[in-house]
């Protein structure tokens, strides 16, 4: 029987969840997916969806549930 667990950690800019999932990856073996990371490396990729994922984020705004669930496929 697998036991799926999931957390969210959710804080400010520099308020230390990067510091708290490392601790909490190290302890349980969890594995760590940062929403902010997967966004810059879908930027990074130079694809379609980067250049709008740029577009939104260059505006400070927030990036539509749409494209962050068609962005990665875990959904």
């Amino acid at each position: 029987m697998c036991v799926c667990r999931r957390g969210i950690n959710i804080g400010g800019p520099g308020s230390g969840k990067g510091t708290q999932c490392d601790k909490i990856v190290a302890k349980y073996g969890f594995t760590h997916l940062s929403t902010g990371d997967l966004l810059r490396d879908e930027v990074s990729s130079g694809s379609e969806r980067g250049k709008q994922l740029t577009q939104i984020m260059e505006k400070g705004e927030l990036v539509p549930l749409v494209l962050r669930c068609f962005s990665f496929h875990f959904f």
